[in-house]
C-alpha cells in the first residue's frame, strides 16, 4: 500500500476510534435528555473519555484484532466476516448504552446522580426542564403582567421548552387565568379556569418564574367570583 495513503487510514482509524464511540453514546443519551451538553466547553473532553473508557473495557479484542486482522484491513485484503461488524459495533453498542442512560436520567435522575455528577445541567433553567414534571408555570413578565400555563403532554402541541443558549423560549399548551393582583390561579368549583389556547413565551420577557406541581394548585388558587 502507497505510504501515504496507509498515514491516512491509520489517521482515519484513530480518529474514529478516539471520537466516533463518544459522539454515539451522547446521541443516544440526547433521544431522552436535554441537549444542552453539546454546548459545554468540555464537551470533545467528555467525548474522549467515554472513547477511552470503550476502548479500556473490550482491550484486549481490540488488540486481538489488530494484530491479527489490521494489516489485512489496511492492504484491502480479505478478511473474515464477522471483522466488517467491527466498525458498526463502535457505532451501534455504545448508542445503546447512551440511550439507556438516557432513559434512566429521564425517568430516574437520583438513581444515576452517582454517576453523572450533582450538578449536570449548567443552569437552572435546564435543571428545571429536565425532570418534565407537571404542573402550573407561573410567569411574571417584565411588563408587570402574570401570565401562566401548564406545561404538560398535549394534543395537538404539547409543551416545550427550548435549551438553546442564544434564543430560549417556551411554550404552555394549556394557558391558566391568573389574578393579576395575587398571582394565584383563578378557580371555579375548585378547578383552574382556564383561557382558549396555548402561549408563546420568549425568555427575555420574563422576570421571574414559579412552578407549581399539579396536586397543589387547587390550594394555591383564589376562587372566582360569582
Amino acid at each position: 500500500m502507497v505510504p501515504e495513503l496507509e498515514t491516512i487510514a491509520r489517521t482515519a482509524a484513530l480518529t474514529f476510534v478516539a471520537l466516533v464511540p463518544g459522539a454515539s453514546a451522547a446521541a443516544g443519551f440526547e433521544w431522552h435528555s436535554v441537549r444542552y451538553g453539546r454546548r459545554r466547553k468540555d464537551w470533545v473532553l467528555r467525548l474522549l473519555l467515554f472513547s477511552g473508557l470503550w476502548l479500556a473495557a473490550g482491550f484486549w479484542v481490540w488488540h486481538w484484532l489488530a494484530m491479527n486482522y489490521w494489516a489485512d484491513f489496511v492492504a484491502l485484503q480479505p478478511v473474515p466476516w464477522y471483522v466488517n461488524f467491527i466498525p458498526t459495533g463502535f457505532v451501534v453498542v455504545p448508542y445503546a448504552l447512551g440511550w439507556g442512560m438516557g432513559w434512566l436520567t429521564a425517568r430516574s435522575p437520583r438513581r444515576v446522580r452517582w454517576l453523572l455528577g450533582e450538578n449536570r445541567t449548567p443552569t437552572a433553567w435546564d435543571h428545571l426542564f429536565e425532570q418534565r414534571a407537571i404542573g402550573l408555570l407561573r410567569c411574571r413578565l417584565r411588563s408587570g403582567r402574570w401570565v401562566g400555563g401548564l406545561y404538560i403532554e398535549h394534543e395537538p402541541v404539547t409543551s416545550y421548552a427550548a435549551t438553546d443558549e442564544d434564543d430560549r423560549d417556551l411554550y404552555l399548551a394549556r394557558t391558566i387565568l391568573l389574578d393579576q393582583e395575587t398571582a394565584a390561579p383563578v378557580l371555579r368549583d375548585g378547578v383552574p379556569v382556564e383561557t382558549s389556547g396555548g402561549i408563546l413565551l420568549q425568555r427575555t420577557d420574563i422576570e421571574s418564574l414559579e412552578f407549581i406541581p399539579l396536586e397543589e394548585l387547587a390550594s394555591a388558587g383564589v376562587n372566582d367570583e360569582p
